[in-house]
């Protein structure tokens, strides 16, 4: 073998390891890239779950609130209803008077109303 096919075969050879190391830098990029995408992608997709989970659980929070307010509502309503009722059906009686009731003319002034009607029947009354 004489030099020039020695530094031949070690210039191919460097060559050649060149050109293997800059296809596995390559390779080694394109990998990184790929998988840069992938995690990505799933990163996108688990922020959308991330979000519908979070969509879904405030929209099941407001239609526990709302049931919320409407239990309170009804609730309240029925309670104000039976204080309602019950203040109207249980007024306080009045007091008992000192006296009953008479037809005699008033001690305070005020004469009993004269209805021809009621006078008249008071007096074929006392007649009988």
């Amino acid at each position: 073998m004489s030099a020039s096919n020695e530094s031949l075969t070690y210039r191919s050879a460097l060559g050649t390891t060149g050109a293997g190391v800059g296809q596995l830098v390559k390779g080694a990029t394109g990998l990184g890239l790929l998988t840069l995408r992938s995690g990505v992608q799933v990163g996108e997709a688990g922020l959308a779950k991330a979000r519908a989970a979070r969509t879904e659980r405030e929209a099941k929070d407001r239609r526990s609130r709302r049931v919320l307010i409407a239990v309170v509502a009804g609730v309240v309503a029925l309670v104000g209803g039976a204080v309602a009722f019950r203040w109207l059906r249980h007024r306080p009686e009045p007091e008992v008077a000192a006296e009953p009731p008479t037809l005699q003319p008033s001690t305070n002034g005020h004469a009993p109303s004269t209805n021809s009607r009621v006078a008249t029947t008071a007096e074929s009354d006392r007649t009988n």
